[in-house]
């Protein structure tokens, strides 16, 4: 039965109109948790994107760059060896290839995110592997001239001393590719364990609130009845 004194009748009302406030409020609070919580698993995984596009490209690339320059060796090997001049010419026309695949994939890797703040790493296997490359092409004029005596003593005193260098620019740049990655790492997984316990503690909101919106509506229903019984008894004979 509602009450018919007017004092009640405010004072009901005046309740319910809490009441809904206290569940819109809440609701409110629960949602904002919930785009939180979101926000804090989208930030998780955008760190482990970063870290993966930093890393394992740059290291694969490495990697390639690394039998594609070897790869040039073998084919000059191969044309220093050839026991007929048509099997030179395929040897030749071999390493021109690979040279100029090495050379496309050494541009590519200098212009990697990960060496970006370090542009002394750029710098020296820009110039190790240029290095490199140009004495290739003076054996390969020389292979081209039939001077293969003359394309022997190049490859021995200036051609292998530059792939040795350049081979060591590339095992370098490789290790602090790892060393980043690594403290990459490090970060994300500490960044990881502090959001997860922040994470645990937004998620475990949602109870508490939950329990203090059932606690309200108790302690208002509670006072709901105890206004109507006392309405019901002064109204009684």
């Amino acid at each position: 039965m509602l009450p018919t004194d007017p004092i009640a009748q405010q004072t009901l009302r005046r309740e319910v109109r809490r009441l809904r406030l206290v569940v819109i409020v809440l609701s409110v609070v629960i949602v904002g948790l919930g785009w939180f919580s979101a926000g804090l698993l989208r930030t998780i995984d955008r760190d482990y994107a970063t870290l993966l596009d930093r890393s394992m490209p740059a290291l694969n690339q490495l990697r390639v760059l690394s039998n594609s320059a070897l790869s040039t060796q073998r084919a000059l090997l191969g044309g220093l060896a050839a026991p007929d001049p048509a099997t030179r010419a395929r040897a030749i026309g071999q390493m021109r290839e690979r040279l100029q695949t090495t050379r496309s994939r050494r541009e590519s890797i200098t212009d990697l995110q990960v060496f970006q703040d370090r542009p002394a790493f750029q710098a020296r296997l820009a110039r190790t592997g240029a290095g490199y490359e140009d004495a290739a092409v003076r054996a390969l004029e020389l292979l081209e001239a039939d001077l293969v005596d003359d394309a022997h003593r190049l490859r021995a005193d200036v051609v292998k001393p530059a792939l040795d260098r350049y081979l060591t620019e590339i095992e370098i740049a490789a290790r602090y590719v790892e060393d980043s990655s690594q403290n990459t790492r490090d970060s994300v997984s500490e960044k990881i364990r502090s959001r997860s316990v922040l994470l645990v503690g937004v998620t475990s909101l949602p109870l508490v609130l939950f329990a203090l919106v059932a606690l309200t509506i108790v302690a208002l229903m509670t006072a709901v009845v105890v206004i109507l019984r006392r309405v019901g008894g002064e109204a009684g004979p």
